[in-house]
């Protein structure tokens, strides 16, 4: 039998009862990248990505993957999912993702952003953290990330225009319909070593 989803009333609209209304910043730090001209790169298996995505590869890893890494300059907002360690060039962020949140989950949602509704600059494209951080989102238990991760992403639904009153809000289509019902109404699960992974500096972990 198919669970009825309960809905609450929050000041931005009704949500699932076990789901949260909180800024990206909340569960995410987007942190900047390093520089790596490509004279000073040595053929290696890491990935060097870019604002663009994987641009060549180094010896070196600056990263532990998996991660997310957003293009913050020049071509800002493309999101590209990175496997393996990886560089972030200086024209990118890289994610560090709070326990408890699917990093997957985090991929396709930061995919639906209308990245340029946040550019802050009159000529080359550009983004700044502080304000990303700021964006409100409908945030799902960890179980439900799991789910709408595994379906691919299709209920993540792209934000309305900016709207300086009451902010930008990611909402999740057909909220209290069949797909959410069918695909995220689970039972709780812990997810895997990998979901609940973090992306982060190398030299924090070793």
């Amino acid at each position: 039998m198919i669970k009825q989803t309960k809905l609450k009333q929050t000041p931005i609209d009704k949500i699932p009862e076990d789901w949260e209304v909180v800024r990206l910043g909340d569960i995410l730090s987007l942190e900047y990248g390093k520089g790596l001209p490509e004279r000073e790169r040595i053929p290696g298996k890491y990935p060097v990505v870019g604002s663009n995505g994987v641009i060549g590869y180094h010896k070196q890893a600056l990263v532990k993957g998996p991660g997310i890494v957003v293009g913050r300059k020049g071509t800002i907002g493309a999101v590209n999912w990175i496997d393996s360690d990886f560089w972030p060039i200086d024209t990118t962020f890289y994610a560090i993702i709070s326990a408890d949140n699917s990093s997957r989950f985090l991929h396709y949602l930061l995919s639906t952003v209308k990245w340029e509704s946040y550019n802050e600059a009159s000529g080359v494209p550009s983004l700044s953290a502080n304000t990303v951080h700021d964006i409100e989102i409908y945030l799902p238990s960890f179980h439900e990330q799991i789910a709408i991760a595994g379906y691919g992403g299709c209920s993540i639904h792209r934000p309305a225009p900016r709207a300086k009153a009451t902010g930008d809000h990611h909402l999740v289509q057909n909220l209290d319909g069949s797909i959410l019902r069918e695909h995220m109404r689970l039972p709780p699960s812990h997810g895997s070593e990998g979901e609940r992974q973090m992306s982060a500096p190398l030299e924090q972990i070793v």
